[in-house]
């Protein structure tokens, strides 16, 4: 988005503090300064979605959760999500138990607007302490070529002692971009949302994986489960990453694998009968399944969230504007091809003038289908793996993520940062993994500025995202410098005196800043927002698509890498080393 400046320090250790309790408190600590001084930006409808769930969960019994439709904003999340509002309404009842009648439509005083900020900016501190986590495992050696580089420094009396600060810089910037991340003061602290502590949950589950304690980190993505069910793309990444490494490679043989099949299944299930156990028994079972799985809104949202079907439906798109063009009939009845063609910011399901339209089923086969590669790489990775084996499946979740949002049936724009934030560990850990992580930030941060439609705001959304992409890209740019040895993941090794990025990748990155100004500032100058009002948000529709795409070919083209490696008697190091 912004050229990042050059790193000013010397080979060696990037120019910011090591990862400590003491650095990472300083930098929570200015991360909640600024989220502080977004209370009063903009707040969308998302605002009121979340105050209606509060005045649900409090003031109905829990048998009409999932049937109250007083409000068109009705509780659409699984149950330990709607438990999560009930516990914040019991605070919310003694700041003001006017925001929890649920006819209070709209009930937005200081109090309530006060109250459900700074909930927000508390909630975060489940992604501060999996980010911390995740940072600490990495500054001890615990994945990624940080680790290797590390191992090695202690083995050598060669100048690269300085191994060790380095991973342990590269472990304080993942934590500082994870809990400062852009796109979250975005979504949750201006738009209004709880995505920080959802990805806490998702990070701590990993983290917990990847150090070996398997069984906690099944609970925690059981219970990421049934507080935000989109999480579900992760779930096969989790299944053959935990059946691989942790039923099948124990002791005691098949007696040993039964009883860790059964530990884990039997926590996994236990979690899902005390979140689902109660609503079936009220009887709601039928009513939840339909608020959560909404398949009459259709395969895109209003505002198209740049993936696959985005491209698709431009194509169909162009392909009706030539059939109009030619004079081709092609409609259902055989007259004219509907004008609007989803560009009309409805919800609901349509259908295409030219291509074959896509029904759920078809985008969750080819969900599993893109899936497919990272899986192979997961059963295949060699036991006791070490760096390999762990970094793999850090990266496995992020992928999942990744493709859930690219080929997913009605995803969201915001759906993206499910897929960058994973991949923050690997970014500073591999040159190859930051190139994928800066396109593909690049993509998600620009997909959220129409979020923000306000002049109010205008500012304010450019400056973060902008701002966001031009830190991320100095830090990784100054940890795999040519020369750093350490933390940075072998750059010197990769770049050979090249820049971070590619000419394509830094060209599409940097690409956002004119298409913005076009977007923004040329067409209303010249009335192309009054003629062509969807033009904006189908244009930043597909420059998302794009970066995505590729960020998803990148990584899915590394896996299949990876698992003809590890296929062959586990020599796939090298290739995985390649970061691709």
């Amino acid at each position: 988005m912004a050229p990042a400046p050059a790193a000013a320090a010397a080979p060696g250790r990037p120019p910011w503090p090591a990862f400590s309790a003491a650095a990472a408190a300083r930098a929570l600590l200015l991360v909640t300064g600024h989220k502080l001084l977004l209370m009063p930006a903009y707040r969308s409808t998302d605002f009121e979605v979340h105050r209606n769930w509060l005045a649900v969960t409090h003031s109905l019994p829990l048998r009409a959760w999932y049937l109250d439709a007083t409000s068109p904003w009705t509780l659409d999340y699984p149950p330990l999500f709607a438990w999560f509002e009930w516990c914040l309404s019991q605070a919310a009842a003694l700041v003001e138990p006017g925001m929890l009648r649920v006819a209070a439509l709209g009930h937005a005083s200081g109090a309530t607007v006060a109250f459900q900020r700074l909930t927000v900016i508390a909630a975060d501190g489940a992604l501060a302490a999996a980010a911390a986590a995740a940072s600490a495992r990495l500054a001890r050696g615990g994945g990624g070529r940080a680790a290797a580089a590390t191992a090695a420094a202690a083995a050598s009396s060669s100048p690269a002692s300085t191994a060790g600060p380095a991973a342990a810089a590269a472990a304080m910037a993942a934590f500082a971009l994870a809990v400062g991340h852009g796109g979250l003061l975005l979504v949750d602290h201006v738009h209004f949302q709880y995505n920080g502590p959802l990805l806490g949950l998702l990070i701590g589950a990993v983290t917990a994986v990847e150090g070996g304690a398997h069984l906690a980190g099944g609970v925690l993505f059981a219970v990421l489960l049934n507080a935000k069910h989109l999480f579900a793309y992760a779930a096969p990444a989790f299944f053959v990453h935990l059946l691989r490494s942790h039923v099948l490679r124990g002791a005691g043989g098949a007696a040993g694998a039964a009883r860790r099949l059964a530990a884990l299944g039997g926590a996994v299930a236990a979690v899902f009968a005390a979140s689902l156990g109660p609503f079936l028994a009220a009887g709601q079972g039928r009513a939840l399944l339909g608020r959560l799985f909404p398949f009459g809104r259709g395969l895109l949202h209003a505002y198209w969230a740049g993936n696959a079907w985005a491209l698709y439906a431009a194509a169909d798109k162009a392909l009706a504007a030539a059939a109009r063009r030619l004079g081709l009939g092609l409609g259902a009845a055989g007259g004219a091809l509907p004008v609007g063609l989803m560009t009309d910011g409805v919800v609901g399901a349509r259908s295409f003038a030219i291509l074959p339209d896509v029904p759920p089923a078809a985008a969750a086969a080819l969900v599993l289908v893109a899936l497919a590669p990272s899986l192979v790489a997961l059963w295949r990775a060699p036991p006791r793996g070490g760096a390999a084996s762990g970094r793999l499946f850090a990266r496995a979740v992020a992928y999942a993520n990744l493709c859930g949002f690219f080929f997913g049936y009605h995803v969201h724009e915001k759906a993206a940062l499910a897929a960058v934030l994973p991949l923050t560990w690997a970014a500073v850990a591999d040159a190859g993994h930051a190139r994928t992580y800066l396109v593909a930030n690049a993509a998600a941060l620009y997909g959220l500025l129409p979020l923000l439609y306000r002049p109010e705001e205008y500012g304010l959304k450019v400056a973060i995202a902008f701002g966001f992409q031009a830190l991320a890209w100095w830090a990784l740019a100054a940890l795999h410098a040519p020369g750093r040895s350490g933390g940075g993941g072998g750059g010197s090794k990769k770049s050979g005196g090249r820049p971070l990025l590619s000419a394509l990748e830094a060209g599409y990155v940097l690409a956002a800043v004119p298409l913005e100004l076009a977007l923004s500032w040329g067409l209303p100058a010249v009335g192309g927002d009054a003629r062509l009002p969807f033009l904006p948000l189908l244009l930043t529709s597909l420059y998302v698509a794009l970066g995505m795409g590729y960020a998803w070919a990148r990584m899915c083209a590394g896996f299949v890498a990876e698992a003809r490696g590890f296929g062959g008697g586990g020599r796939g190091g090298g290739r995985h080393k390649k970061g691709e």
